[in-house]
């Protein structure tokens, strides 16, 4: 027997169980709300039957207050599989710190950071794969994601910090979409973008709310549940999408005249 929820005295005799939306109890006894609050951390019924004896509760009136008290919430289940840590960023630390305390099984792999290894596929397939950068993504990381179909969290830390959106390959907008969309914006993108890359990494003051967040981001797309990319500045966080760019083509299904037969032998 667990009591999920705090336990919170109110007046005599009288708890609510839970915050945000409490159930009040009333017309308990002293020795009842004791329970309650010995509840907090999961019980054996061989420790519950014994302390409804010597506590002289009898069977039924527990069972009564038992009722009363609000149903566990049912978390929905996280699939099997593990998250790649493509640096060691101390965003990217901190988010797999958080995910393996949730009993996440993360593992780290250098990918794409040298010649040899760019169109390497991970060692050990993930369900998702965590990068974060400074200024912009670096395509040189996320080609190979790209094209090994591996689902992806871009993180990118500048004056702010972007989580996301989730990149699913061949499931909509990838990070060249967006930077295609800048440059619609802005022709001169690609030479600034370009420049943004070789700069030291910025000091960004969000680092511990950024790495919730997209523990949060990561453990929904393990659920299996929608995701949204978030940014976060000056305490505030905002929604953030990205479109398929129609010169990106990573959503785009190849036409007949794409397709080319190969001959056996």
């Amino acid at each position: 027997m667990h009591v999920t929820e705090p336990v919170l005295w109110r007046r005599p005799g009288e708890v609510q169980v839970g915050v945000s939306a409490a159930r009040i109890l009333t017309g308990l006894e002293p020795t009842e709300i004791d329970l309650l609050l010995d509840l907090a951390v999961p019980r054996s019924a061989q420790w519950l039957a014994r302390e409804l004896t010597v506590r002289g509760i009898p069977s039924a009136r527990w069972e009564k207050i038992r009722s009363s008290l609000p149903a566990p919430a049912r978390s929905t289940p996280v699939r099997r599989g593990s998250v790649l840590l493509l640096d060691s960023h101390p965003l990217t630390v901190q988010v797999g710190h958080l995910l393996a305390e949730r009993g996440v099984r993360v593992i780290t792999e250098s990918v794409g950071r040298s010649g040899r290894t760019r169109d390497r596929v991970p060692s050990r397939r993930p369900a998702l794969a965590v990068l974060t950068d400074s200024w912009v993504t670096d395509p040189v990381r996320v080609g190979p994601l790209m094209r090994h179909d591996v689902t992806h969290l871009p993180i990118v830390v500048d004056d702010a910090v972007t989580v996301g959106p989730v990149v699913v390959p061949g499931g909509g907008a990838c990070t060249r979409c967006l930077e295609l969309s800048r440059t619609d914006a802005d022709p001169a993108w690609p030479a600034v973008a370009t420049q943004l890359r070789h700069l030291p990494g910025p000091l960004a003051t969000e680092l511990v709310l950024a790495a919730g967040l997209a523990a949060w981001v990561v453990a929904d797309v393990l659920r299996d549940a929608p995701t949204s990319g978030w940014r976060i500045t000056d305490g505030a966080v905002l929604p953030v999408t990205v479109e398929c760019h129609p010169r990106c083509g990573c959503f785009t299904p190849p036409s007949a005249a794409d397709r080319v037969p190969v001959s056996p032998g």
